[in-house]
């Protein structure tokens, strides 16, 4: 079984539907442990705005710096992370840097 994962796409990366926006980051999602509610699946093509101000409520890629250690959050009332796509929350040891806000979310057909 594969754990979670996020990997970074550059921009001629991306499948021919998406055009990318200037400021974007672009992510795939993958791995088995991605939650069954439907919200994400395996495949996805997230886009990610590094730009914006993280709010209670919004989902964000966080890290701690490496990228092996890019992670999917929902930031709660109290601006903590809940792990969520099967990914774990930041442990308090290594703090966490959101790399952005989820702006966009792209379902691939295959």
């Amino acid at each position: 079984m594969q754990p979670s994962c996020l990997t970074e796409l550059a921009a001629d990366g991306l499948p021919e539907l998406l055009t990318p926006a200037t400021g974007l980051l672009y992510f795939k999602l993958s791995g088995d442990q991605i939650d069954s509610d439907g919200e994400f699946v395996c495949g996805d093509i997230l886009s990610v705005d590094p730009s914006l101000d993280a709010e209670p409520g919004d989902t964000v890629v966080w890290w701690t710096g490496v990228e092996r250690t890019m992670a999917l959050a929902r930031i709660d009332d109290n601006m903590s992370f809940h792990g969520i796509a099967g990914f774990a929350p930041p442990v308090t040891e290594q703090p966490a840097k959101i790399r952005g806000v989820l702006s966009g979310r792209f379902h691939p057909l295959s």
